[in-house]
C-alpha cells in the first residue's frame, strides 16, 4: 500500500486533509476468501498498521457495504473532521445521526 498510495498523496495532495477509509471489511472474516487468495489476517494487519504508520494523525475507518457496517458513522466522522479542520464547527466526541 505505501509503495503505491503514499507518493500519489505526497505528490498529489501534501496539504489537503484526508481520512483513510478501509472497504470490505466482510471479506476479514471469510476464511474461505482468505484462502482462495491465499491471504494472512495477521499479515493484513501488519500491512494495514504499517500504512496507516505513516499517517499518525490521519482519522481511519473500516467499513462494509456488503453488511451495512460503519457506512453512515464513517460518512458522518468524515465530514465532522473536515468541517472541524476548517473551523467551522467544534470539535465533538458525541456520535452524529444521518437520517
Amino acid at each position: 500500500m505505501e509503495k503505491k498510495f503514499y507518493p500519489e498523496i505526497q505528490k498529489y495532495c501534501p496539504n489537503i486533509p484526508f481520512v483513510i477509509i478501509g472497504t470490505k471489511l466482510d471479506l476479514f472474516d471469510d476464511e474461505e476468501y482468505l484462502k482462495s487468495k491465499k491471504l494472512d489476517k495477521n499479515e493484513i494487519r501488519n500491512e494495514i498498521e504499517k500504512f496507516l504508520g505513516l499517517f499518525p494523525n490521519v482519522p481511519y475507518f473500516e467499513t462494509s457495504s456488503k453488511i451495512s457496517f460503519n457506512i453512515d458513522e464513517t460518512i458522518c466522522r468524515a465530514v465532522r473532521y473536515a468541517l472541524e479542520l476548517e473551523g467551522k464547527i467544534k470539535p465533538q466526541k458525541s456520535s452524529c445521526i444521518i437520517s
